[in-house]
């Protein structure tokens, strides 16, 4: 019974969680440059030295975010999906796939809805033009690896607290009483 109501929970909430990723790495991927570009331009007048860095090593800014963002969805996505134990194989598909619908997703959108639908998205991305809303968009994953990290550090400690509490509560329950002593008679002389 328990095996299928977990088999119906995640008919439901694989889709869902594959939806968000998708739209996450999509948003993400489409909205990175122009992020980057405006963090760049932001940065010159304050710190004309790492402006002019960045500005001439852009590409390579926008893959390390773009990467930050894959890195963070790919070993969530899949570690919700199927599970902690996951065999590497399966792991590796699953990120691939996302990868992929991720990278073909200006591609496929074009060819299906013309240049117009990629304008229309790329319209949204205005917002990135202010420098501070833009270094917070790209510091979202970062954001989400450290709260994961977070949590998981302070779950696993929980569980160790937990766990030494139960291993003493049962050495002190096995722990026979003490045997009641025999009194000790002084010897007649």
């Amino acid at each position: 019974m328990r095996i299928v109501a977990n088999l119906g929970k995640a008919a439901v909430v694989t889709p869902v969680y594959f939806s968000l990723a998708w739209t996450m790495l999509i948003t993400y991927q489409t909205f990175t440059k122009t992020a980057v570009n405006s963090v760049v331009q932001g940065l010159n007048p304050v710190l004309p030295v790492l402006g002019e860095w960045l500005l001439l090593r852009v590409q390579l800014v926008e893959f390390i975010h773009a990467l930050a963002w894959i890195f963070v969805l790919t070993s969530m996505i899949p570690s919700v999906l199927i599970g902690k134990k996951r065999g590497v194989l399966v792991h590796f598909f699953c990120t691939l796939m996302l990868s992929l619908m991720a990278l073909s997703f200006a591609d496929l959108l074009g060819l299906m809805f013309g240049a117009q639908a990629i304008q229309q998205i790329n319209s949204y991305a205005v917002i990135l033009n202010n420098p501070w809303i833009a270094g917070f968009y790209l510091s979202l994953p970062y954001i989400l690896m450290l709260a994961v990290d977070f949590y998981g550090r302070k779950r696993d400690k929980q569980s160790r607290e937990e766990f030494t509490v139960s291993v003493r509560e049962t050495e002190e329950a096995e722990e026979p009483a003490p045997a009641p002593q025999a009194r000790l008679r002084p010897f007649a002389t």
